[in-house]
Formats: C-alpha cells, sequence, structure tokens
C-alpha cells in the first residue's frame, strides 16, 4: 500500500477518509448547535444602537451588556473542562442547551437593561463548550494531523452564523423586532439541542473499550488543571488568545454595528450588508487556515502571521481620518479573514497534552480568549464614553479604539513567537 497521505502514528488515508464519513453525522449536529449560538453572540453589535436608544444606554453600559456574555464564558471554560472529561461532551453541551433557550426567552422579554445583562448571563453558560465540545469530539474521532482542518471546517460553518447574525438580522429587526428575533431563535436552538444528544456519541464504534469513558475525581479534575498549566510553552499559548482573537471579537462582537452608525449613518439593514462582508471573509479565513498546519508542517509560524496581518490590519485603520465607506468595508472584510488563526492555535495546544486533558486545555486556552475578550469590551466602552464625552467626534474615538487594539494584538504576537513549533509531522497522539 503506498504511504502517501499516512502520518507517523496515525491512520493511512482511506481510513483516515472512512473515520470522517463516521463522523459526518456528528460533526453536522455539533455544528448546527454552534452555528444557532454565533448568531445570538453577535447579533447584538447589529441591534446594539437600537438596545442603546430603547434602553438609554451609554457607550460604557452598553460595554457592560455585552460584556456580560464573555465574561460568562470565560468563567465557565474551566468547569466546562472538568464536565466534559468527567461526563463526556455529548451530555454536557446538550444540558448547557437550557440555558441557551432561557437566555434566548428572557432576551425577548426583557423589561429593562438588567434584565438583558442577566440573559446575555445565561447565553454565556450556554454557549460555553459548543466549540470546545465539538473539539474534543474531533480527537476521539478524527486523526491527530486533521484537528486543525476539522477546527477550520467547524468554524467556517459556524460563520454561516456569522452571515445570518448580519444582514438577515437587520431585515428581522424591521419586520418582527430585535425581540421576536430572540423568541424564533429560542424555538431553533432547544430542537437543536435536542437533535445534539439524539445523534452525538462520545466515542467512535472503533475505540478501544473504555476509551474515553473513565469518569475523572473532582481530586483528579484538579490536578489535570495543574498538568495544563505546567505544559511546556502554555503560558505562550495563552497570551496569544487572551490578546489576539479578542481585538477581532471586541469589533465584531460589539463595536463594528455602532461604528457603522456613528461614522457612516447606517442603519441596521446597511450595517448587516458591511457585516456580511466581514462574515463571509471570516469563513474564508477560516478554510483556508484549517489546512495550512499540514501542508506547511508548522503551526507557530501560521499563527505570527495571522496575528501580525490582523494587527496591522488595525494599525493602518487607526491612521485613516476620515475613511470612504468603502474603504472601511475593505479594512472590515480584512479584520475578518486574518483573525480565524485560532483555528491553528487550538492545535498548537492540544499537541501539548495527552488525550486525557483535551478538554482540560482546550477550555483554559478559550477561558483566556473570552476573558480577554469580555475585558475588552468592558474598557473600550468606557474609553469610547470617555473621549466622546470629553469632545472627541466618533470617528476620532473609534481611531483611538483601533491604534489600541492593534497595540495589544502586537503585544501578544511578540509574547508567543518564542514558543517551540509543533509541526504536525511529529503530533503523535498520546
Amino acid at each position: 500500500m503506498s504511504q502517501q497521505g499516512t502520518k507517523p502514528g496515525g491512520p493511512s488515508a482511506p481510513v483516515a477518509r472512512a473515520h470522517l464519513r463516521a463522523f459526518a453525522p456528528v460533526a453536522a449536529a455539533l455544528a448546527t448547535v454552534f452555528l444557532l449560538s454565533q448568531i445570538y453572540r453577535y447579533a447584538t453589535t447589529v441591534i446594539a444602537p437600537e438596545i442603546a436608544r430603547e434602553f438609554g444606554l451609554s457607550p460604557g453600559a452598553l460595554g457592560g451588556v455585552g460584556a456580560a456574555f464573555f465574561f460568562t464564558f470565560a468563567a465557565m471554560q474551566i468547569p466546562a473542562g472538568i464536565m466534559i472529561d468527567r461526563w463526556g461532551a455529548r451530555r454536557v453541551i446538550a444540558a448547557m442547551q437550557v440555558f441557551a433557550v432561557a437566555g434566548l426567552v428572557l432576551a425577548s422579554l426583557a423589561p429593562t437593561a438588567i434584565w438583558l445583562t442577566a440573559a446575555m448571563v445565561l447565553l454565556g453558560m450556554g454557549a460555553c463548550c459548543n466549540l470546545s465540545g465539538s473539539l474534543v469530539l474531533a480527537t476521539r474521532w478524527l486523526p491527530a494531523d486533521r484537528f486543525a482542518t476539522l477546527t477550520g471546517a467547524l468554524i467556517a460553518f459556524g460563520g454561516i452564523g456569522h452571515i445570518m447574525s448580519t444582514s438577515p438580522i437587520g431585515y428581522l429587526i424591521e419586520a418582527i423586532g430585535w425581540r421576536g428575533g430572540y423568541a424564533l431563535l429560542a424555538a431553533a436552538q432547544g430542537v437543536a439541542g435536542i437533535v445534539l444528544y439524539l445523534v452525538v456519541r462520545d466515542n467512535p464504534p472503533w475505540a478501544r473499550d473504555g476509551e474515553g469513558r473513565h469518569a475523572a475525581s473532582l481530586a483528579e479534575s484538579a490536578r489535570g488543571i495543574a498538568e495544563v498549566l505546567r505544559a511546556p510553552g502554555i503560558w505562550r499559548i495563552i497570551a496569544i488568545m487572551a490578546m489576539g482573537p479578542p481585538i477581532f471579537f471586541t469589533l465584531r462582537g460589539l463595536w463594528a454595528g455602532p461604528y457603522l452608525a456613528d461614522v457612516h449613518a447606517l442603519d441596521p439593514v446597511g450595517r448587516g450588508h458591511v457585516l456580511m462582508v466581514m462574515a463571509a471573509c471570516l469563513i474564508a479565513g477560516n478554510l483556508v487556515y484549517g489546512p495550512l498546519d499540514r501542508r506547511l508542517n508548522t503551526r507557530k509560524f501560521i499563527v505570527l502571521a495571522g496575528a501580525c496581518g490582523l494587527g496591522a490590519c488595525y494599525a493602518i485603520f487607526a491612521t485613516q481620518g476620515a475613511p470612504d465607506l468603502w474603504m472601511a468595508v475593505l479594512f472590515i472584510g480584512a479584520i475578518g479573514l486574518f483573525s480565524p488563526f485560532d483555528v491553528v492555535v487550538f492545535a498548537h495546544a492540544r499537541s501539548l497534552v495527552t488525550a486525557r486533558l483535551t478538554g482540560r486545555i482546550i477550555t483554559t486556552i478559550n477561558f483566556a480568549m473570552f476573558l480577554g475578550t469580555a475585558l475588552l469590551q468592558q474598557l473600550s466602552g468606557h474609553l469610547l464614553g470617555w473621549l466622546k464625552s470629553d469632545g472627541w467626534t466618533p470617528g476620532e474615538a473609534y481611531r483611538v479604539l483601533f491604534a489600541g487594539l492593534a497595540v495589544i494584538g502586537f503585544a501578544g504576537a511578540a509574547i508567543y513567537s518564542r514558543v517551540q513549533d509543533a509541526p504536525p509531522s511529529e503530533d503523535v497522539r498520546r
């Protein structure tokens, strides 16, 4: 048999393709839940001006509402990793959809900003392990060298949710209002959660008896977290995840909509059209990044290129005094294209530990990413509020924000640049 497509310690290409086919229905159920979570995570930026107007929110208060989702999401990561490794991704992801549905229902009924913030907390809990749980399952069903490719494909499919949270949300707001949109999402999320529980299995049929089924004690789980934090290079990976992707999420998750409304006077549908460009570029970026590590046999240098490219987009954007709308669209699209280098960071992190710690290392770096996002959203809201109250024009205030995001992105890349590479050719599952 030809050895082409075979990696050390991994199955042959035909076996790998068979594993992919067997994983397809599982991946479809997981991706659907993930897709829906992307809609309610990112719809906020389209409807942010309407929410601020209805509840009379300042930029700082609006940033607090958006950050509530990400603070909760981040806080849930370590518990989620322990639960996934202890009880299995299928049960944990399905159970968390109860909180997502409750959050969507509460958002549709929220009488005040406090209630809407509470809804964001529930949504953060509901979405906390959709991606990390899916990646844990991928490590059990797929060869190690296909991990980044699968991650990129899964997030790219979730990018359909990004697209649905742009112009379609804008049209939906005009048709039934943002509250009606949350109600529709609640119904869809409930159905998707039930289907996931019925379709997904934690282990493939060819797994060895008992593989992945050991429920660790709480003491063992705590020791596992400590073991993750001692992995060589983990703190540099945590740094890039806390300072790289969050500069994208801060714009996409909250401030892109207000920027387009304040600086370019776009209505919800117009804002949605621009954000659709970003979403389409994000999908393309995920599909490009996913297989690159396997093709170039490096992870570190792909991540560095993506992080520096993202920082450069913000740096150039910050120098534009009063960009025309077409130039703003160009930069927003480029930010979407460069940003999904985190799919390769996940693969880099997974290679540092044994299979039994997969859930905990993925959720540990997820914690860093979303804590960074929550802090940036909160702080950026206060920054914009202070600048505007001090007489800065909206355009000038957003330029300061973009410059700050560029500095943070470059700093994360500099810290990560000292980490040791983890080529896929040397990645043998332990």
